[in-house]
């Protein structure tokens, strides 16, 4: 594999917009519009495997102390080879340069984050606007089992 991490740009907004598409169907992400894709896309990378678009996340700062990894998807071809952890290093990267104390991420792939240097925490914890600004308008915020995941910068 040939692994590419990228800043996105305003020209990859029908990729990430497809990707996350996919698992939104699933009811694995929450589902984001173009437009929405387009105003943050500063906050996205893509993973390229031989030019070829294979995932995407974004690091969305909520604080001076906090940023979330949200959006983060790869394709099913690519899964299980390392793309996802790429990605969430590279942000994780990111984050330390930018002088976040804390990375939180919300998701059904504990196991996951957990080797990316994760630990679980209160659902509560995460910033009270993540609730009202996203999840409020989530279908399964009623039956939500995603977990809230921390991970320690510093």
């Amino acid at each position: 594999m040939n692994l590419t991490i990228k800043n996105a740009n305003l020209h990859d907004v029908d990729k990430i917009y497809d990707i996350i598409k996919q698992e939104a169907q699933r009811n694995l992400l929450l589902v984001r519009t173009k437009d929405e894709i387009a105003a943050e896309i500063r906050t996205f990378k893509l993973a390229e495997n031989d030019n070829k678009t294979v995932g995407c996340s974004s690091l969305y700062i909520w604080n001076r102390k906090w940023a979330e990894i949200r959006s983060l998807a790869v394709v099913q071809s690519a899964r299980m080879t390392g793309v996802g952890g790429e990605l969430v290093k590279s942000l994780i990267y990111d984050a330390k340069l930018l002088g976040l104390k804390q990375v939180f991420a919300l998701t059904y792939q504990v196991d996951f984050f957990i080797k990316q240097g994760f630990y679980l925490i209160e659902f509560s914890k995460i910033p009270d606007k993540k609730i009202w600004d996203y999840c409020a308008r989530c279908p399964l915020l009623s039956c939500c089992n995603e977990k809230a995941m921390l991970r320690d910068l510093y």
